[in-house]
């Protein structure tokens, strides 16, 4: 019988300039970590399916942009420090493949698969989603990557923490 992959318990997101890639520090639900690295291309193929699940929440409203925003910055400011997941070197560590993605209306769960059988899920209620898509663009600034493709509610300038960008 397959096991079905961890569950991240925290997840810590970073940017690494050497590597030119996003790096995720997760503790585990059995107290272990993991590292898995992103490219900017599978990030690419993984963040518009997120937006659209986020945008959902607003699909009926008649000033959809503005809710949406509002959404995102109420998100971004009930973000609260927490140290970072350590990491000691000797954990597992993967570049992330493919993620397989399933929705309901309640969270969205990323199961992130890497070569061999590495694979560690990430589940995600729509604030922590809201705030880990907020972590991103800080990200993707900070490496200098295009935010061209985001959507306005996303990338504006009026949400809460939300440093400027350039493109």
């Amino acid at each position: 019988m397959h096991q079905p992959p961890p569950t991240f318990q925290r997840l810590t997101t970073t940017y690494v300039p050497e590597e030119d890639r996003i790096r995720l520090a997760g503790q585990l639900a059995d107290h272990t970590t993991a590292v898995l690295w992103c490219t900017q291309r599978l990030l690419r193929g993984l963040l518009p399916p997120l937006w659209s699940w986020a945008e959902n929440r607003a699909r009926h409203l008649p000033n959809k942009e503005a809710y949406l925003e509002f959404l995102q910055a109420s998100a971004q400011a009930r973000l609260t420090p927490t140290p970072p997941v350590a990491t000691k070197g000797g954990e597992t560590s993967w570049l992330v493949l493919a993620v397989d993605l399933q929705a309901d209306e309640a969270a969205v769960r990323l199961t992130f698969r890497g070569p061999e059988d590495h694979a560690a899920t990430l589940l995600l209620a729509e604030v922590p989603l809201r705030q880990w898509l907020g972590i991103l663009r800080g990200l993707f600034c900070s490496a200098g990557w295009s935010l061209e493709d985001w959507p306005s509610w996303l990338i504006s300038q009026e949400i809460t923490g939300a440093a400027p960008c350039l493109q």
